[in-house]
């Protein structure tokens, strides 16, 4: 699984959470990640795997912003939680926190993500070791619930977070990639 990137941009209530279920190719929850959060603390839970949750600080958003941008890194063997580019912590397959049930979801089963969350949470999926990979097609745009074709008269490129409406009055087919298939419509 290509690592995740969850991006927050509130104030931290004083108790909030998010969560993303893990699915295998069928479509089926075969694990989740829970991110806590608290004004001065934080946990992480990876079910089916921890006995309990880890405790960590509650990191400071980035300078000058609300921002926190958190990632999750799944390899074969770990999974380690980042904010703002530090390290919060890391899971690691057969240590002692870590139960016999948690091989699907450090192995290949996980196919896809989808979000659940009490706070307003934006997360796309980084494909940083996989120049290959993208994670929204040109003609798309990320959504809490994966990537959506852009509408009419409107287009966008790879990676996107959202369509841009073609200009001066123009245009285009549903699942438009770029400005140049924006077009004047025939007159009626």
């Amino acid at each position: 699984m290509a690592p995740l990137q969850l991006k927050i941009e509130i104030d931290i209530p004083e108790s909030s959470n998010f969560t993303l279920r893990l699915l295998d190719s069928n479509g089926e929850k075969i694990g989740s990640i829970e991110i806590g959060i608290w004004k001065v603390a934080a946990y992480f839970l990876i079910t089916p795997c921890h006995e309990g949750v880890i405790l960590i600080s509650n990191p400071e958003p980035l300078q000058n912003t609300k921002t926190r941008i958190w990632t999750v890194e799944p390899s074969e063997n770990t999974i380690v939680l980042r904010c703002n580019g530090y390290e919060l912590g890391r899971v690691v397959k057969g240590s002692s926190l870590v139960l016999d049930t948690c091989d699907d979801i450090f192995g290949t089963k996980v196919n896809s993500v989808s979000m659940k969350s009490a706070i307003p949470v934006f997360y796309r999926v980084l494909c940083l070791d996989n120049p290959n990979c993208v994670p929204c097609l040109a003609g798309s745009f990320m959504t809490d619930n994966g990537c959506v074709k852009c509408r009419e008269n409107t287009f966008s490129g790879p990676g996107a977070s959202s369509c841009t409406s073609c200009p001066d009055d123009k245009a285009s087919p549903t699942g438009s990639t770029s400005i140049d298939d924006c077009y004047y419509a025939p007159c009626s």
